[in-house]
């Protein structure tokens, strides 16, 4: 098991952040109506990014669902939601 951070939340209550789990690794979380989602989940399967890319964490989000997440290299990238969540 590890532990969860909250990092920002928008004015819909949606809330981003990451767990530090026991083996060191973290994971980046979106919190959205009492159910907890790892981003790289949520991500598209057709994205051609997907396969290369492992989000670390999550440091914002704003009121239109965008977030901005880390991968392992430091990279930010900036998710948009395309409504299937």
């Amino acid at each position: 098991t590890g532990t969860g951070q909250a990092v920002a939340i928008n004015d819909a209550g949606t809330i981003v952040g990451y767990a530090s789990l026991a083996n060191g690794s973290s994971q980046p979380l979106l919190w959205r109506n009492g159910a907890v989602y790892d981003l790289n989940d949520l991500i598209r399967a057709d994205d051609p990014l997907r396969p290369s890319v492992r989000l670390i964490s999550a440091e914002f989000i704003n009121n239109r669902g965008q977030i901005v997440a880390i991968d392992e290299t430091s990279t930010r990238y900036l998710l948009t939601p395309s409504g299937h969540l």
